[in-house]
């Protein structure tokens, strides 16, 4: 079956970019899991955050697709009842999917964030912006869920609704500020930190490439302008069109920061140490141990080798103040050891006169 794209069947353009933006949103999220599960062995709440939106944003495809399979860009006058009511409801569906999906890719930058440091300030700016995200998804909702009267909250065309057009913007308008605050969150984090302007550029670039989300959310919002009262199911292909585009790149893009480029770049084997390093209390260290250049052959986590690691050594207690606590070894059979205590010199010269024997 050939479909023709003509001014009276627009549908078919909302579902060629739908797929192929959904196609490209779920392989960034699977890489996103990979390049983060090869760095860190293992998972966090921001990875199941991602996981819902990339299911939410491929549900909303799938309404979409439906929308319009029942007459989505074509013209209002050759859709018999049955299908404007489908399209309406698959309309509302998609809508309702919308919100919880653009505020989850917001919120999986926003839960990242949280680990990144333990620092009074900062928590207190990420939560507040969280708790703002998530008080305006959750208004939103509730103003789309009841948008026309009951009983049919769907019937948008055929309806009595408030002003959807002016909802939607000042909707975007929300959308476009939370973006530019989660952008700033990741610049004030690094802006104080002791290392060098090339890195912070690589940091400030990988969190702030969510500001490439802003024009498609704008162009989102001057869609709702191209809207004709007349013929609102042809119209109004274009509004979700945009949609579409907007919201998968939107998640794409919230995936970033964890794509293999960015954590070899910035992270080099430290993104382990940051996200379990929420009790230090040092922003500084903290962050200076995810920057900090390290071999790009330790990128993996490693397991421990049986053997004391260099760096432990002041720790083991190979100083004035030695320390014979009983500790944990690998390379002991029965995997306890207690520390030798120091010989100087004068035993070394003189064991027997150390030990007590006659010479």
């Amino acid at each position: 079956m050939t479909i023709v794209v003509s001014d009276n069947n627009e549908g078919p353009v909302v579902n060629i970019a739908a797929w192929f933006g959904t196609t490209v949103m779920v392989l960034g999220v699977c890489t996103r899991m990979w390049s983060k599960y090869s760095a860190m062995r293992k998972w966090a709440l921001d990875d199941a955050l991602v996981i819902v939106t990339m299911l939410l944003g491929c549900s909303m495809t799938v309404t979409i697709t439906l929308a319009v399979a029942n007459g989505l860009g074509t013209p209002q006058s050759s859709l018999t009842d049955y299908q404007t009511i489908r399209l309406q409801k698959y309309g509302y569906a998609s809508q309702l999917l919308y919100i919880p999906a653009l505020c989850l890719t917001k919120m999986t930058t926003l839960v990242y964030l949280h680990v990144l440091s333990p620092e009074c300030r900062f928590q207190t700016m990420n939560m507040t912006l969280e708790a703002f995200t998530i008080l305006w998804s959750l208004a939103a909702e509730f103003a789309i869920a009841f948008q026309c009267q009951l009983p049919s909250p769907w019937a948008a065309i055929s309806g009595k609704c408030f002003n959807t057009d002016t909802f939607w913007r000042i909707n975007g308008g929300f959308d476009i500020v939370t973006d530019v605050m989660i952008v700033f969150l990741p610049l004030y984090l690094v802006w104080s930190l002791g290392m060098p302007w090339r890195r912070k550029g690589v940091v400030v670039m990988a969190f702030g490439s969510r500001l490439l989300v802003i024009p498609f959310t704008a162009w989102r919002i001057y869609s709702f302008s191209a809207i004709n009262r007349h013929d609102q199911t042809r119209s109004l292909y274009y509004v979700y069109l945009t949609t579409t585009i907007q919201l998968n790149f939107a998640i794409f893009m919230a995936c970033v920061t964890f794509l293999r480029p960015f954590l070899e770049s910035t992270a080099s084997g430290g993104l382990t140490t940051v996200v379990n390093s929420t009790k230090t209390s040092s922003t500084r260290d903290t962050l200076s141990s995810l920057f900090s250049s390290q071999p790009r052959s330790e990128y993996k986590v490693s397991r421990p080798k049986p053997s004391y690691a260099m760096q432990n050594l002041s720790e083991v207690g190979l100083n004035e103040t030695l320390n014979t606590t009983p500790r944990k070894s690998d390379s002991n059979t029965n995997g306890w050891h207690t520390d030798a205590p120091s010989i100087n010199s004068n035993e070394i010269n003189h064991p027997a006169h150390i030990y007590g024997i006659a010479r």
